[in-house]
């Protein structure tokens, strides 16, 4: 007689949130012999419960415009784990290129991590399996970009970030808090 063990969704979305901790605290949270951690900010983010882990199984982009239209700042940031992403890294970095390109307006900014780039996304961390999910890293513009300029004094972006990523970042930045976009001042409804 054979059993069969069915993975339900809440234990594969419990196992994942498990996984992304155990990746953010890897992968961003150390040092790796770095004068700062990739995110500084990180450990405190997950410690005042300001993360939220998402899941898009189907459509992300449709689940992605879903968090960005009621957006209500209970998170600093929400992670989307999606499914359904393009293979081709340039394919999934240019949609999110594309959803950046409207971020003057609604004062979000999305950052992807995928299993197909950057040599995948727990490859730092051999403890952590595979994953067969892509992460969309959804925060505020201005909340970013203002961390970004105090970390820029401190040398941050000698040893990490891509320029041309913090190049756009920062001209959706200026664009926003110049007028041309979503107002810093205002809430969206």
């Amino acid at each position: 007689m054979t059993t069969k063990m069915t993975i339900t969704t809440d234990s594969l979305e419990k196992q994942i949130e498990s996984q992304i901790r155990e990746w953010s605290r890897f992968s961003l949270e150390k040092k790796h012999g770095k004068s700062l951690p990739m995110c500084p900010y990180a450990e405190n983010t997950w410690n005042n419960d300001k993360v939220s882990i998402q899941f898009a199984y189907k459509d992300y982009i449709k689940k992605l415009k879903s968090i960005q239209e009621t957006w209500n700042d209970t998170y600093d940031v929400i992670i989307l784990a999606c499914f359904d992403f393009e293979n081709d890294p340039d394919a999934f970095q240019n949609t999110l290129d594309g959803i950046n390109e409207n971020a003057s307006n609604t004062n979000l900014w999305v950052m992807g991590f995928s299993p197909h780039c950057y040599g995948g996304i727990f490859e730092a961390n051999p403890k952590t399996p595979p994953s067969s999910y892509a992460m969309i890293f959804i925060q505020r513009l201005a909340k970013l970009q203002e961390a970004a300029y105090e970390l820029q004094d401190l040398g941050y972006y000698k040893e990490y970030e891509s320029q041309v990523m913090h190049e756009n970042r920062e001209v959706a930045y200026k664009k926003l808090i110049n007028g041309e976009g979503y107002s810093v001042a205002r809430k969206p409804s």
